[in-house]
Order: structure tokens, then sequence, then C-alpha cells
């Protein structure tokens, strides 16, 4: 068994490693995201469809730094661009502490995310440049170890600063954690080997570049909206209800928030390596997309802390089967001129349904009551995974650009 786990990690590329070092350098401090509706609620005094409002320039933001950073990456290849992005959002966390007006923070949280988010296309680019197309898909699994790593450390680490010192000291740790893996890219990260296709490249050689997008694309950029509507309450409703219907500390929140990314740590890898060959991507995606609607399910039952802990090992389980699988899916999918670009969309996909979700729970919870708001999740994640498999029945091959 243990020489199976072991097997899990061998044949990955060092570039990889390293990339994951400094993402489980930068996730370690990342402590404002599981902090921030709480933050506003309670330390702030904002209502819940005012927190539910900065969320969503949380996600406009993602959305265009998605767009741009796809853009950028194809242009000037991903080192630079993930060494401006680190770099800057470390310093605008550090601005974020002294903001405390409702569009003070609306206006800083956008500008944040739009710096923010123009890591992720250049960070998959990267990926899929520095791994074989074999290992592709332990290798995004890699990459998320060391982020639910990180996620394991942040939010119990944020939960006793909060407990010891205040709300401030998130955001200090977050952007110090930010500038130090800026400068860990400036000296880890292979800058001579980026591999992207350059203007003038593709006007010597037009034939090798492709324009077009796969329709079964379009339709996993759809449900992939769908289903982060709903898993995204993990970071908007569900702390807050864990605060103040369940009755939790900020330490405990902290904690279950730590089990979420300790438990995928621990299990994601080995799991990836025994089934990424026996099932396809888009089932797999299925069944974990179910689970999340699961995970909230289980509050008709009431709010107790086992329940709470309950939702958070589904969706622990959920992420294992969907996101690998999901990135490595749209990777799959992507010419080799063009990774940024589709994996822009594909986080596109995700920033938008932050723009959607977090005032729509907290507006269903305010309005309606947290039991309708879960059932609605609920209902919303089944609906997902459905539409997940109607894909793969749909179009079972890899789909042609």
């Amino acid at each position: 068994m243990i020489k199976n786990y072991l097997a899990s990690y061998k044949g990955l590329s060092r570039q990889v490693w390293l990339l994951a070092f400094v993402m489980l350098v930068n996730r370690s401090g990342t402590m404002v995201i599981p902090f921030l509706s709480i933050y506003m609620t309670q330390s702030l005094g904002f209502s819940l469809q005012e927190s539910g409002m900065v969320l969503m320039f949380f996600g406009a933001g993602a959305v265009i730094g998605n767009y741009l950073g796809g853009k950028l990456t194809d242009y000037f290849g991903y080192f630079p661009i993930l060494l401006f992005s680190m770099f800057s959002t470390g310093v605008m966390f550090l601005i974020m502490e002294h903001v405390s007006s409702f569009y003070g923070l609306c206006l800083t949280v956008f500008a944040t995310t739009i710096i923010a988010d123009i890591f992720r296309p250049a960070n998959m680019s990267a990926l899929a440049q520095q791994s074989a197309p074999e290992n592709r898909t332990r290798s995004i699994s890699l990459i998320r170890l060391s982020f639910n790593l990180g996620w394991a450390i942040a939010p119990a680490v944020g939960g006793l600063a909060i407990a010891w010192y205040g709300y401030p000291w998130l955001f200090r740790l977050d952007g110090m954690t930010c500038i130090a893996a800026a400068v860990m890219i400036w000296f880890l990260i292979d800058r001579g080997k980026r591999g992207q296709v350059t203007h003038e490249e593709v006007k010597e050689e037009p034939k090798t570049r492709t324009s077009g997008f796969p329709k079964a694309f379009w339709l996993f950029l759809g449900t992939n909206l769908l289903c982060m509507i709903s898993f995204l309450q993990i970071v908007s409703a569900l702390p807050v209800f864990y605060r103040t219907e369940v009755g939790l500390t900020e330490e405990i929140i902290g904690g279950l928030m730590a089990l979420n990314g300790l438990f995928i740590a621990v299990f994601e890898m080995p799991f990836v390596y025994k089934y990424e060959k026996r099932y396809s991507p888009l089932i797999l995606v299925a069944v974990g997309t179910f689970l999340f609607g699961f995970s909230y399910f289980i509050f008709n039952f009431g709010a107790t802390l086992l329940l709470a802990t309950i939702c958070i090992l589904l969706l622990s389980v959920g992420e294992i089967l969907q996101m690998p699988f999901a990135n490595s899916w749209m990777l799959s999918i992507a010419p080799e001129d063009r990774i940024g670009t589709f994996m822009a969309y594909y986080g596109m996909s995700w920033s938008l349904s932050f723009i959607i979700a977090p005032p729509l729970g907290m507006y269903l919870a305010d309005a309606y009551g947290y039991t309708l708001m879960w059932n609605v999740m609920a209902g919303i994640g089944f609906l997902s995974a459905f539409a997940y498999y109607w894909i793969y029945t749909t179009y079972p091959k890899r789909p042609e650009v």
C-alpha cells in the first residue's frame, strides 16, 4: 500500500515539483478568502447582501484576470505573468487591510482579483509545458496537493490569528506569503523553456495555429459555471452559516476548512494514480459534482457540528473526483499553441460563478432562510452532475477543434 502511494508521486518533472512548492508557500498564507465573509459581517458590520455584493466583485475581477492572463500568457510566456501577479497580489492584500468602506472594499477586491487571477492561466500553461502528456493529471494533482496542504494550514492559522491578534493579521500574512512566493518564482522557476507560440512564429506557420472551439468545450464551460455556483458556497455562505446558525467559533471554522485541505492533500494523489486510466474523466467529474449537491442537502436534517463536518468531508471527496479531472479534460482538448486561452476560458467559468454564487446564496439565505438556500444549491449540484454525464455520453471521444 505504501509502495503504491509513493509510486503515485514518481515520474513528475523537477519544474512541476518546484511549481508545487511555490504554490504551497503561497497557499499557506491564504487566510483572507475563507474568512472574508465573516470579517465583513462580524467586524465591518456589513449585511449578508452587502457581503455577497463584495464577493461578487471578487468574481468580476477574476473573470477579467483570467481573460487577460490567458492572452498575456500566450503572448509573453508564463514566467513574467507568474512573477508580476504574485508580487502585486501581495502588495494589494497589504493595502486591503486599511480599507473598510463598502464601496472601497468592492473596488479593492475587484482590483486585487484581476491581478491575482492572471496567475491561473499562466500557472496551468507552465504545468502543461513542463509535464509529459501522460503525467498531466498527476501533475495537476500535485499542484492541487500543494494548494490543499496550504489550505489546511492557512485557515487554521488564520482562525488563531483572529483570536489572538485580530483580523488585520489575515491581510498581512496573506500579503507577505504572496511576496515570498514571488521571490521563489524568480529564483526557482524555469524561464528559458517557456514553449509559448509567439506572434512572429504564428505568421511564419499560420497553418499550425487553430482558432475554433469544439461544441463540447462550450457545453462543459456552461456546466462548470453551474457546478461552481453550488460549490463556491464553501467560501461565502457556508462560513457565515457555521458561525451564525451552527454557532461555531472562528477557530473551529478554520479547523474544518483545514480538514478540507488536509483530506484532499492526503488522498487525492493516490486516487488519481489508481483510477485516472480506469474511468473517463467526465464520469469522475459527474460523481464529484453530485457529492457537492449532496453535501448541502444534508442540512435538511439539522445544523450541528457533526453535519457541518460531514458536509466538509463530502465536499472534499467531491473535489478529489471533480477538479483534477476537469482540469485534465480541458488540457486534453486544448491545442498546444492555445493552452493559455483555453485555460483562461475555463478559469472565467469559475470566475463568472463567483459573481453569481455569493450574492445568490446570501440573498436566498437572507430572504428565505438557509434551508431553502441549501436545497437550491443541492439542486444545482445534482443538475450539473447530470449535465456532465450527458456531455460524456454525447461526446465520448476527444472533441476536435
